[in-house]
């Protein structure tokens, strides 16, 4: 499985099939990286009825998605449903091309290793114009702004840390901790 060819990069990760899930792992891990094929424009049920199932303790905890399929299928809009479900515990979406046994294996280690830094960092280092380029999506991709409550305050401290770590970035500062920068 996808899991499987990961797993030497991931490191110390555990791989199980959702079948022998146990309810005594969920409190073992605080990062689970869940996810499978899309097949026929759908993301494998068994994956859904997982995480509908988990939701409660899912949401507590940090979730890289994936989902595995021909270049030619929309395998992000798959897992938007589990995004939503999940919400702000999503640490990372992405999609890993081709089938099971036919994977894009550049692109497969080039993911993993983008899980591992989440899992290590917990944020992914990128040159500094292609976190310019992340940034501005994300605020194009804003269609509105609560004015009042906590949303506003969220989305905007959001952006803050976004400015920060892209100021950090550009400059050669590397993140300390607790919002603070320094310069190796």
């Amino acid at each position: 499985t996808v899991i499987k060819k990961m797993a030497p990069i991931l490191g110390s990760a555990r791989y199980f099939p959702l079948a022998e899930y146990k309810n005594e792992l969920r409190d073992k891990y605080d990062f689970f990286v869940i996810g499978g094929p899309v097949d026929n424009e759908k993301i494998d049920q068994s994956i859904l009825d997982f995480v509908s199932a988990n939701t409660s303790w899912l949401s507590g905890k940090r979730v890289a998605l994936f989902a595995t399929c021909p270049s030619e299928v929309n395998g992000r809009e798959q897992l938007e449903p589990l995004m939503k479900v999940l919400g702000n515990s999503v640490v990372s979406a992405e999609v890993v091309h081709g089938d099971a046994d036919h994977l894009d294996l550049p692109e497969l280690v080039e993911y993993a290793l983008r899980v591992k830094a989440l899992f290590d960092k917990g944020y992914v280092p990128m040159p500094a114009e292609q976190l310019k380029t992340y940034i501005e999506g994300f605020l194009k991709s804003c269609k509105y702004c609560t004015i009042s409550g906590l949303s506003c305050w969220a989305i905007a401290n959001a952006f803050a840390m976004l400015c920060l770590m892209a100021f950090a970035a550009v400059y050669g500062f590397q993140h300390a901790g607790m919002g603070s920068f320094i310069k190796p």
